[in-house]
């Protein structure tokens, strides 16, 4: 049986017919194992740990779609794997959802991780958002060799106070912190409180920090220097994504660190599925963005400038996309109000336009089915670059529906048991 790229289904069936396959698999790897935990970033951040360890020559096996429970490792497994069951790796790179993060390391014990960051997300899975920092603290807590957390994070930083495991952190620079808010900071600005500042103890020798972002450029700073390189991804919050990466990698090779194979790797790395990425469809630029949560669109929105693009949100409420939207009213539209959005669609549609009404942001047109939708977005701006925002399976429904054939992009590889839309 072979893989799907990161579909589902395949590793489902492996998973009940092996329980014990990941852990037979994943032992064949020579140097080691490194998880990518947290509620945003993960995907793209994977993706990055390995560009940058092929780029320093190293053969590495990545679950690349974000399909990252258990069976979706195992799909992406059997891509790797000989016909006689041989894994000729030297690092696996693994994104872990949050809820089957402990699940993955009572079977396998990774070595390195990275924790990103502990956002309010999908809330009618995890209840609350402590629930999840404690499934990423174990996480931590599982590894052998070494760990990097997000210094700007405030949950996330305390766990070095509970692990003996080497720590090292990614931090942003002061005049960027403004643009990546913690859950804490968050909350604390729609009550309109200022977050209490804790005195920063948390400091090691290999820390990465992200200096500045730039138009296709990106700053970072180790070892007592900046770098300077070019980069591919789009979007402060990529940039901070790519620090984490280099801080692990950094972990994980030591002196072998190059700036010839970072610049390598950031200037080849691609867009993740529905993480910023661009096309051109009926002659258009057009940029599909996936957004779950409250920083995760937030982050959005303050990336990309909204003058002159016409703008589609699409919103749906099935398990993967979470079933409870209420969210949506704790995110800032006001960015929206000079351009307008000018489709609304899925099955939250309505839902959605009167979250932008609340926000003066005017809707020109809604559309429950997202397909009808996006014909009638299309038709109706074809001069124009066009920006789509959408929940999970909205975007994955377009995407395979419209745009891998239709823009010549590679299969997302993504697959849900039991979903469809």
């Amino acid at each position: 049986m072979k893989g799907t790229g990161g579909s589902a289904f395949p590793g489902h069936v492996l998973e009940r017919m092996d329980p014990a396959f990941i852990s037979k698999a994943l032992r064949q790897v020579r140097k080691g194992i490194v998880v990518i935990v947290g509620t945003n970033g993960k995907t793209t951040t994977s993706r990055l740990i390995a560009e940058l360890l092929r780029a320093h020559g190293y053969k590495v096996f990545n679950n690349p779609t974000g399909s990252n429970w258990i069976r979706g490792v195992n799909s992406a497994l059997l891509d790797y794997l000989s016909p006689t069951g041989k894994l000729d790796i030297d690092y696996a790179v693994i994104e872990l959802d949050e809820g089957h993060s402990n699940r993955f390391i009572s079977r396998v014990r990774p070595n390195w991780c990275v924790v990103l960051n502990a956002q309010r997300d999908q809330m009618d899975r995890f209840e609350e958002i402590d629930m999840i920092t404690q499934l990423l603290r174990n996480v931590a807590k599982s590894c052998d060799r070494g760990v990097v957390l997000n210094h700007d994070d405030d949950r996330i930083v305390t766990i070095a106070d509970d692990i003996e495991t080497p720590v090292s952190y990614f931090r942003v620079a002061d005049d960027l912190k403004p643009m990546f808010p913690s859950d804490n900071e968050l909350l604390d600005s729609m009550l309109g409180i200022e977050t209490e500042k804790v005195k920063d103890t948390h400091r090691s020798d290999d820390d990465v920090e992200l200096v500045s972002v730039g138009r296709g450029t990106a700053s970072f700073k180790y070892d007592g220097e900046t770098f300077t390189t070019p980069v591919t991804l789009e979007g402060a919050y990529n940039q901070q994504n790519t620090a984490a990466a280099i801080a692990v990698v950094k972990r994980m090779i030591g002196d072998n660190l190059s700036h010839e194979a970072i610049t390598k790797a950031l200037t080849q790395v691609k867009p993740a599925f529905g993480r910023a990425e661009s096309m051109i469809y009926n002659d258009q630029p057009l940029e599909i963005t996936m957004v779950k949560n409250v920083a995760g669109f937030r982050a959005a929105l303050s990336s990309f400038d909204a003058k002159g693009w016409a703008t589609m949100t699409m919103n749906n409420d099935t398990y993967a996309d979470s079933r409870d939207m209420s969210w949506i009213w704790d995110v800032d539209m006001s960015s929206l109000r000079e351009g307008g959005v000018d489709m609304v669609a899925g099955v939250r549609a309505y839902e959605m336009a009167l979250r932008l009404a609340y926000d003066e942001v005017p809707v020109r047109a809604v559309e429950e089915d997202i397909f009808k939708a996006f014909e009638r977005f299309c038709d109706e701006h074809p001069d124009q670059p066009k920006r789509v925002y959408g929940s999970y399976t909205a975007i994955l429904a377009l995407r395979t529906q419209y745009l891998e054939a239709a823009a010549g992009l590679d299969p997302a590889g993504i697959g849900i048991v039991e979903w469809k839309y």
